[in-house]
């Protein structure tokens, strides 16, 4: 079960709809709370009350939720599927935006001597620029010094479970779904210009699709899930392979209807979306035999 945005968020996201600090905006979105959770890596010793979180502690939920509690041989904190992240006093500011964020800290026996953020646009040092930095993420664990994931994941951390990395592709491909029965629907009608306008916007959901997979999945090939994950691996390849067959199928659907070809459209269309299926299918296969 994941929990509701915090407080904090709602009130950030109320200052940026002044549009106060709109590059932060962009960045930083007051989301589902069904679909990222937040994390706040507190930069600042909180003087007034000694047991709440100091430098390095990482919190979920809220700056002032639990402390999440580092296993044994941790030295980073890994977020993958980044949404969006934000400095949060003395000013609100855009963080960076990539895919995914360590948070490498100064635990014992880690190389680190300092807390480092460490994001796919480079590395941060921060120098105490606010109280909080915050990130909405969907999967979070705990790393070693080489980066490798600490087996057993972070018991603490929803989202941490191998499986897990398939349902921030849920909400995208339920929206898929409901757009491919559009175009079928305007197709079996003859309407070319209904079809067109939607084949324009799910040509670009499913580009977005295919390339959220395929990085979800070679982040979890990087980890051997023993006597499944022969299994595992071939439904997952095959996931990726369905899933590029069916945004070249929408692209062919997509110029036949530029041409006028409605029935090569329909044809190429009703292919893609066999192909979209199959790959949800193989993917649900996939995480099942992970759990």
């Amino acid at each position: 079960m994941h929990t509701k945005l915090s407080f904090k968020t709602f009130l950030l996201s109320a200052f940026f709809g002044l549009g106060v600090a709109g590059s932060a905006q962009a960045a930083y979105q007051d989301l589902d709370d069904s679909d990222y959770e937040e994390y706040f890596l507190h930069l600042t010793e909180n003087v007034v009350d000694p047991g709440a979180a100091g430098i390095g502690d990482i919190t979920f939920g809220s700056a002032n939720g639990a402390v999440l509690q580092a296993p044994n041989g941790a030295c980073g904190f890994y977020m993958e599927d980044v949404e969006g992240t934000l400095w949060t006093s003395p000013e609100y500011s855009a963080g960076p935006d990539p895919y995914h964020i360590t948070f490498k800290l100064p635990l014992p026996g880690c190389s680190t001597n300092q807390i480092i953020i460490d994001t796919d646009e480079g590395q941060i040092v921060p120098i105490f620029p606010g109280e909080e930095f915050v990130v909405q993420s969907w999967i979070a664990y705990w790393v070693d010094n080489d980066g490798e994931k600490i087996s057993g994941f972070c018991a603490t951390c929803p989202g941490s479970a191998v499986n897990d990395y398939l349902d921030s592709m849920n909400s995208a491909s339920r929206l898929l779904e409901v757009r491919l029965d559009l175009i079928s629907a305007a197709l079996a009608g003859n309407d070319n210009v209904e079809a067109f306008a939607w084949l324009a916007d799910v040509v670009n959901l499913q580009s977005n699709n295919v390339s959220q997979l395929n990085r979800a999945i070679a982040r979890r090939q990087r980890h051997h899930l023993g006597d499944v994950e022969l299994s595992v691996a071939a439904l997952e390849n095959a996931s990726a392979s369905r899933a590029s067959a069916a945004l070249q199928g929408l692209q062919t659907c997509q110029a036949h209807l530029a041409a006028g070809d409605i029935n090569a459209a329909k044809r190429a269309c009703d292919a893609s979306i066999v192909h979209f299926k199959q790959s949800n299918a193989a993917i649900r296969e996939a995480g099942r035999l992970t759990l």
